[in-house]
Parts: C-alpha cells; structure tokens; sequence
C-alpha cells in the first residue's frame, strides 16, 4: 500500500493513472473504500491531501479443457 499526498489540481484518475498504472472502476471503488473522505472532496484535488492507494488484487482463473471434454 502506498500513502500518497495530491498536488494542486491532481484528480482521481491522473493519480491512479500516476501510481498504479491503471484507471478502471474497480481501481476507483478500492481507492474510495481506502479513503472514505474522498466524496467530501471536489473533484479537482486540493494540495496536500493524503490518500491510500492500492493496486487490486487480480485473480486468475484457469480451466483446463480436455480433448475429449
């Protein structure tokens, strides 16, 4: 997990984006549950605001089809 603090004029996606590598609604869910006070905020960021991010955890299912299946 990495604790980060906003720029002025930071927004959710560029800091995912900035951090993570990725900018998709389950990262955007995980990073709200993270941080509860995120709703409170404008959507430009202000400076010094200091946030929880974390990457999802991505699982892999894998199904072995037989020939004869």
């Amino acid at each position: 997990m990495q604790v980060i603090r906003t720029q002025a004029g930071d927004t959710l996606p560029d800091l995912m984006w900035r951090y993570l590598g990725r900018d998709d609604d389950e990262t955007e869910a995980l990073l709200y549950q993270l941080n509860p006070a995120l709703y409170r905020l404008p959507r430009i960021l202000p400076a010094g605001v200091v946030l929880q991010m974390q990457a999802p955890v991505i699982q892999r299912v894998s199904k072995q089809v037989g020939v004869w299946s």
